[in-house]
């Protein structure tokens, strides 16, 4: 058994962690780098991730515009606040930050309050909080020496246990259901691997993918962006049930993250313009104009369960 150790140590770190928090466009770019030594290699990692903060949007999917008005910045701070997910059935978000320029740790932000709590108090760094039932979550940990494994978390924050201990790389993740989960690993090329949770099958079925992951609507594919030298990415699926996987949409030109509505649509950020995708259309429509809001480069996106909501990771420039 893998054990998760809480104590300050030097590390030998490879540079390709850095891909968890989004600090490299490209990933296949970064594996390839030699590890790197240093007493507190997290600190390394948290001084290249980019100044992020995450913003609410009120959402109403009955309109062609969706977004309604502004909420606001619910973070607010210093430092890195990124990938974000609603806690299930709740408007709470569930994010990763490094504030104190140190190491990535998970929190949650209240909407009832307006709060901010943190969630863990590891000296390893968590990244893709995802939650789970009974407000438990998993995230992708970066332990003691380097390794990045999938774990499972209580609800108080302490860490359980690796979901699958012999499957290290890991860079983000996607639950596809009680038996399996499917993995971004970082390796050359990158690749989507599905791992059985109960027992030791692995199976790769995609390379070069991007690091947008998500369950499509209904639950019967997990959809992934897969990635082309000098060409967008293509929006695609992999079927559960056949292993089919299928090419849906190229995505805008440098945009790899998007996220799922109920009924099938798909939403990403196109400089600054909230885009959509229908199933059965060749491109993608502008919906609303998010330039005012958001002043900076826009990335990830996240709609809580009731539809609305929408959070949206903004990269912005302190004066």
């Amino acid at each position: 058994m893998v054990q998760l150790l809480f104590f300050q140590n030097r590390y030998v770190v490879p540079l390709f962690i850095l891909v968890l928090a989004g600090a490299c466009a490209s990933p296949q770019s970064v594996v390839t780098g030699d590890a790197t030594e240093d007493a507190d290699p997290q600190h390394a990692i948290a001084t290249q991730v980019p100044d992020t903060e995450i913003f609410l949007f009120n959402l109403d999917v009955s309109i062609p515009e969706l977004v309604t008005g502004v909420v606001g910045n619910i973070t607010n701070r210093d430092g890195y606040d990124n990938q974000p997910r609603f806690i299930r059935g709740s408007n709470d978000v569930l994010f990763a930050g490094i504030v104190d320029g140190r190491q990535s740790d998970v929190y949650i932000y209240r909407d009832s309050t307006g709060q901010i709590e943190q969630r863990t108090f590891t000296s390893v760094s968590e990244y893709s909080p995802t939650p789970l039932t009974g407000d438990r979550f998993a995230a992708v940990v970066v332990e003691e020496d380097g390794t990045q494994r999938l774990w499972r978390y209580a609800q108080d924050g302490a860490p359980l246990s690796p979901v699958r201990a012999d499957v290290t790389g890991v860079g983000y993740f996607a639950f596809l259901d009680a038996a399996r989960v499917g993995l971004f690993i970082v390796a050359e090329p990158v690749r989507l691997d599905i791992a059985e949770r109960n027992d030791n099958e692995v199976s790769t079925v995609a390379y070069n993918i991007g690091r947008s992951l998500h369950m499509m609507p209904g639950g019967a594919a997990l959809s992934f962006v897969q990635q082309h030298d000098d060409q967008p990415g293509v929006l695609s699926s992999w079927q559960l049930s056949t292993g089919e996987i299928m090419a849906l949409v190229p995505m805008p030109d440098g945009v790899e993250d998007m996220v799922w509505l109920n009924d099938g649509r798909a939403l990403a950020i196109d400089g600054g313009l909230l885009v959509v995708w229908r199933p059965g259309q060749d491109g993608w429509n502008t919906v609303y104009n998010l330039k005012n809001y958001l002043p900076g480069v826009s990335t990830r996106l996240a709609v809580n369960e009731r539809q609305t909501l929408l959070a949206i990771v903004n990269e912005v420039q302190r004066q």
